[in-house]
C-alpha cells in the first residue's frame, strides 16, 4: 500500500527539472542579447508608420521568434513547458517595446 501510494505521489508531481539550479541553462547573457534583439527587431519591423495594432501583435510574435532561438532550444531540452512560458513572456515583451515605440513616435 505504501509502495502504491510513493509511486501515485510520484506521478502527480510535476516531472519537470528545476531550473533554478546553480547551473542556468540559460544565462544572463543570452536574456540581455535577446532583449537588444528584440529592441532592434521591433523597432524595425514597426518601420512603417501607424500599422494596425494587430500588426503589433504579429510584429511581435516575428520579433520574438528570430530573437529567442537560442534560448527556446537550450530550454526544450530541459522543459517544454517552460520553453513555451518563456515565448509567451518573450512575445509580451516584444509588444510592450512596439507600444513603448509608437508612444515616442506619436509625441514626436
Amino acid at each position: 500500500m505504501l509502495a502504491a501510494a510513493t509511486i501515485c505521489a510520484s506521478c502527480q508531481t510535476d516531472s519537470s527539472p528545476d531550473l533554478s539550479r546553480a547551473d542556468p541553462i540559460v544565462s544572463n547573457a543570452d536574456y540581455n542579447a535577446r532583449e537588444d534583439c528584440l529592441q532592434r527587431e521591433v523597432a524595425r519591423l514597426l518601420e512603417p508608420k501607424n500599422s494596425p495594432m494587430i500588426s503589433l501583435q504579429n510584429i511581435a510574435m516575428t520579433a520574438t521568434d528570430f530573437c529567442s532561438r537560442e534560448i527556446a532550444a537550450k530550454l526544450k531540452g530541459r522543459s517544454a513547458s517552460t520553453a513555451r512560458d518563456d515565448q509567451i513572456a518573450a512575445e509580451q515583451r516584444a509588444f510592450a517595446i512596439g507600444l513603448e515605440l509608437r508612444e515616442k513616435n506619436v509625441s514626436r
